[in-house]
């Protein structure tokens, strides 16, 4: 039993298969990402301890979270770990490898 601040983590074996999928036209700029912290900060009077990450290049971003979930000790089975991109205007699904 694994215990990550008084809960128990346990593996879920069932799950081995994972898709990520990104908006082709939801990209964050870097610009609005630090408005969004300063909203934040202002609206709640502290400064959030999480980044919101913005990205420019939506397949990058997309490979990013598949090496997230990879590197993840949380995560057991990997067997099959997929990421996609929702192109808005074709209404295509395309795969990023």
């Amino acid at each position: 039993m694994n215990q990550v601040g008084g809960f128990e983590i346990r593996p879920r074996p069932c799950v081995s298969e994972w898709r990520h999928a990104r908006v082709d036209q939801c990209r964050r700029v870097g610009d609005q990402t630090v408005e969004l912290t300063a909203r934040i900060q202002d609206e709640v009077g502290i400064k959030p301890e999480w980044a919101a990450e913005s990205f420019t290049d939506v397949d990058e971003d997309v490979r990013q979270s598949l090496a997230r979930v990879r590197a993840s000790p949380f995560i057991p089975r990997k067997d099959s770990v997929r990421g996609f991109v929702f192109e808005v205007e074709s209404g295509r699904l395309r795969e990023v490898k």
